[in-house]
């Protein structure tokens, strides 16, 4: 039978043209099934089956090559999806007019062309964060088709309200903006004009440099505090005791001059002190300064509730991906073109890792050269003698003017103590070249328990306070109201090894000890910083640097150096891993800004509009805030499995890699006037011939 039927059915035209048995039965069924519809017999309207099967009669004639069943099987069920499709495309559309304005607004988010083949979860990021996606835009307003638009009701409400304020914020940004253009044009100063004297206050000055946050960080938090008041009695005591009892050693000629002629008693290098004339001396420290830079914007205030970051400082070594090497002057610039890159960082520091290609005697000159031009953010001075000192002040003189330079420092230095209870020639030559210019210096003693200090954190804090408080003394002796910061570098060793560790408990709870200290005795203070003893970009470089940077900023430091960079115990100066710290600050400004609780934030007009049970996606109050209402990371990943994979399955440390190639690649040199930058090049050239390199 099934070999007599395809006879059959190949002998055209007039096995088709007449009625056979097949087709009387094909159409026999078909009309029984609709039978209740046409009425028996009846045919069945807009028919178009006789005109096909004449056209396939005619193609056979001509000898052309017939369909199979198989074929016209596949070409029906084809017909009938495309039939469906425009049955749904239909029925989507009447659902659109009828839908709630909630579920409409949803289609300002659509993108236009969302990615081919992506992952469902990655198509509903695409509605949601538009600018992760660059293929991803948002309409201007819904356009839903023209029968389906409402022209009125709550719908088409919503949206011309939403579109209205859409309009109204863009005009007024603009006009804000334009203000602010105008007068910045007016208080703005030529580039390099710094240097006859003239610069912004310092509010004024933090209004608009940092983005996220827009000015220098000012913590509002509580200061988390840990001592009661016996415990700071105890501290007293302790201190008090060290310098009037075992006293300091300074290994400086000048330095044990302007002591002996104070009446302290001084003992060929040793000097014990009395108490009471320390405090007298500190009390003549400001608890506030401001730290100017090249460009006015970027000067910052140092004390109060301000907290300055600065990047990383001392390292011999730089880590570039897996290569670990000798630091050279190209990776000092990159390490200034970063910090400059990054409102995060108020200032580059100083010497971010040890040019290494440059001669030694020299090389302080080529760093600040590197800090003053490629950067116009206040920097560190060189302190590894006095007379590198002598020439950082010159420089500076060069940039901002020597009335200026008196009148606001703008220079900050490192002055690390000699722990236990010594400060060695190097250093005090530089704190007295720079006490007697007015220029700002933090004195730090460098405290590592258990090799510097005694194991218990109570001894450690009594030997910070009495060097410290002893180095601040002898500055205010020199000139009394110099800028100084009472720095802390307190963490301990590894009992097993004897290497130091960082990132550990114990820092922390000094760190807050610190900090409740400084503010007893009125002085802005140093502390912290993104440190850890590890050797890679890893996990514990994480926690470390987190342990590190959480209590830096509950006790509310005011100047944090080693904030970006940071690797191996302060050996390595390493690019992923600033910007692994860049991301941290980022994370912690957010953290610690204040909290706004007012009408608009509390957005009763979202509830109104959305209910019970609904969702806030498509709310107005949300639409009008999803680009800026959550924090947008720099570099941690938020994508789903599949497409990380895709895109090569980098960790953090090999994203941190390609931001910092990037940065370097967009980097732009603040402009300076050519002739400054001369005679700061014609400095250090006849400077280094002069010491003989």
């Amino acid at each position: 039978m099934r070999s007599s039927t395809r006879s059959s059915t190949s002998s055209f035209p007039a096995a088709w043209t007449s009625t056979t048995s097949s087709s009387i039965s094909l159409r026999s069924r078909h009309e029984a099934r609709h039978r209740h519809v046409r009425g028996p017999g009846a045919p069945r309207q807009g028919d178009r089956r006789p005109a096909r099967l004449a056209a396939r009669g005619a193609r056979a004639a001509a000898g052309a090559p017939q369909q199979t069943r198989a074929d016209r099987a596949g070409s029906c069920r084809s017909s009938r999806g495309r039939r469906r499709s425009r049955r749904l495309r239909r029925l989507r559309h009447a659902r659109r007019a009828r839908r709630p304005h909630a579920a409409r607004g949803r289609a300002l988010l659509r993108p236009l062309r969302p990615g081919r083949g992506a992952h469902p979860d990655e198509r509903r990021a695409r509605h949601l964060l538009p600018d992760r996606f660059p293929r991803a835009r948002l309409r201007p307003h819904c356009r839903a088709p023209a029968r389906s638009r409402p022209s009125s009701g709550a719908a088409g409400r919503v949206l011309s309200q939403l579109h209205a304020r859409r309009l109204a914020r863009a005009g007024a940004d603009t006009a804000a903006a334009s203000r602010r253009g105008a007068r910045r044009a007016e208080a703005r100063p030529a580039a390099g004009s710094a240097r006859d004297g003239r610069k912004r206050s310092g509010a004024s000055a933090r209004t608009t440099h940092r983005n996220p946050g827009g000015d220098v960080l000012v913590n509002e938090m509580p200061r988390y505090e840990i001592l009661d008041e016996a415990a700071m009695q105890e501290l007293e005591r302790g201190w008090r005791r060290i310098v009037s009892e075992l006293g300091i050693e300074f290994l400086h000629e000048e330095s044990l001059d302007y002591l002996r002629g104070a009446g302290q008693q001084v003992e060929g290098q040793l000097v014990k002190f009395d108490p009471d004339w320390i405090l007298e001396q500190v009390a003549k420290a400001p608890s506030e300064f401001d730290l100017q830079a090249r460009n006015p914007e970027r000067t910052v205030h140092i004390g109060g509730k301000h907290m300055v970051f600065a990047a990383v400082y001392g390292c011999p070594f730089v880590r570039d991906g897996l290569e670990r090497r000798d630091a050279t002057y190209k990776d000092f610039e990159n390490f200034v073109k970063l910090s400059q890159s990054f409102p995060q960082l108020d200032s580059p520091g100083g010497t971010i890792c040890e040019p290494n290609d440059k001669p030694l005697d020299s090389r302080h000159l080529d760093m600040v050269y590197a800090l003053l031009t490629l950067s116009d953010k206040p920097f560190m001075g060189s302190v590894t003698s006095g007379p590198n000192a002598v020439d950082t002040i010159a420089m500076a003189n060069m940039v901002f003017g020597h009335d200026s330079l008196e009148q606001t420092p703008a220079i900050i230095s490192l002055i690390n103590v000699n722990s236990p209870l010594r400060y060695d020639d190097r250093m005090l030559g530089a704190l007295v070249e720079y006490a007697k210019a007015n220029q700002a210096t933090v004195i730090t003693p460098f405290l590592l328990m258990g090799a510097m200090s005694p194991v218990s954190v109570a001894a450690t804090l009594a030997q910070q306070v009495a060097e410290g408080l002893a180095g601040i003394a002898l500055a205010q002796t020199i000139r009394p109201g110099c800028p100084v910061v009472f720095g802390s570098f307190l963490s301990n060793t590894d009992m097993q090894s004897g290497s130091p560790s960082f990132g550990t408990p114990e820092s922390a709870v000094g760190l807050l000890c610190t900090g409740q200290i400084a503010r007893r005795f009125g002085l802005p203070f140093r502390a912290g910083g993104g440190l850890t003893s590890s050797q890679a970009v890893d996990a514990q470089a994480g926690y470390e640097s987190m342990m590190s940077m959480w209590p830096t900023f509950l006790a509310g430091t005011n100047f944090v150096l080693h904030s970006a960079g940071w690797l191996e115990s302060a050996l390595v100066s390493c690019y992923e891993k600033f910007i692994v710290d860049v991301e941290m600050l980022r994370m912690l400004y957010e953290v610690f800004k204040p909290l706004e609780i007012n009408e608009e934030t509390l957005a009763y007009s979202a509830h109104q509009e959305v209910g019970q049970g609904g969702h806030f996606l498509g709310a107005v109050h949300t639409l009008e805030r999803f680009r800026e209402c959550f924090y947008r990371p720099l570099l941690s990943s938020t994508e789903n499995y599949e497409r990380w994979a895709r895109n090569g399955g980098r960790d953090a440390a090999m994203r941190a890699s390609e931001i910092s190639k990037k940065t370097l690649e967009e980097y732009e040199e603040p402009p300076m006037e050519a002739d400054l930058k001369d005679e700061l090049k014609s400095y250090v050239d006849r400077r280094r011939k002069e010491l003989g390199d």
